[in-house]
């Protein structure tokens, strides 16, 4: 996903931390029978199609692979399941097409609570999955809402002074850099920092993003109090008896010409 993208001073960053986790995952359980090994196989079909951008190809496959382990598993939803609705999400993301991920990360956000609870890190993966699919459709609130969930599973899991409990506090400031939110974006890119120094390696590539983040808000809230200095000023023309024009700026320099 793109870094902090907003008005101004946006750049896109092809390696980002916004997501948590990779959208896409593979299915890295161990299988329990051949017809998980042979969806498994579908889904790696799928996987390399994305890779090379065939995404009408990779959906597909991940149907099929879906269809399949319906079959075998008699309609059982468990951890696979929930796998294979995330990448068919993933690859609906892949082709912008947020509302269509939001509902497949939703059917597996639903398998997980089920399956594993509330305090379980694949849930709060869920619920980031479905917040970036929300943030892609301006949908800032709701994506807010799922977002600041995974955080709360995470610092439950894991304690404030962890590498993904970081990776929360930079998605919830990169939600509020999309909504135009700076301050607050920085404020949360600040508080990914604090944690990622302390327990991230300097060259960590979450700690490169995040200060690329830092930086990017930091540049938003500086063009935009300059914007709003020049939007409210005043500008008063006098002439004097000696025929000087002053140009008064309320807020700023005065500049002087003669006529």
């Amino acid at each position: 996903m793109c870094m902090p993208r907003g008005t101004g001073n946006c750049q896109s960053h092809e390696s980002s931390i916004s997501g948590n986790e990779d959208l896409y995952e593979t299915n890295d359980s161990t299988p329990t029978s051949t017809e998980q090994e042979t969806s498994s196989a579908i889904s790696r079909i799928g996987h390399e199609h994305v890779k090379q951008g065939n995404f009408g190809k990779a959906l597909d496959f991940h149907r099929r692979a879906l269809a399949l382990h319906k079959k075998e598993s008699g309609g059982l939803q468990n951890e696979h399941t929930a796998k294979h609705y995330d990448n068919l999400g993933s690859v609906y993301h892949g082709t912008g097409a947020a509302n269509r991920a939001a509902s497949y990360f939703h059917k597996a956000l639903a398998i997980r609570l089920n399956v594993h609870g509330e305090d379980h890190l694949k849930t709060a993966q869920s619920y980031d999955k479905v917040g970036i699919a929300y943030a892609e459709q301006g949908d800032y609130e709701r994506a807010l809402n799922f977002h600041h969930k995974a955080k709360h599973v995470k610092k439950k899991l894991f304690g404030r002074e962890h590498g993904n409990t970081a990776r929360s506090f930079w998605t919830i400031g990169d939600v509020h850099y999309r909504k135009g939110d700076y301050d607050e974006a920085l404020g949360y890119f600040k508080k990914a920092k604090e944690v990622q120094d302390r327990v991230l390696d300097q060259d960590h590539s979450d700690k490169i993003a995040t200060k690329n983040s830092i930086e990017l808000a930091t540049e938003a809230i500086v063009q935009r109090n300059i914007e709003k200095e020049d939007k409210d000023a005043i500008f008063l023309l006098t002439e004097t008896p000696q025929g000087v024009a002053i140009d008064a700026r309320i807020g700023g320099n005065v500049a002087i010409s003669v006529d």
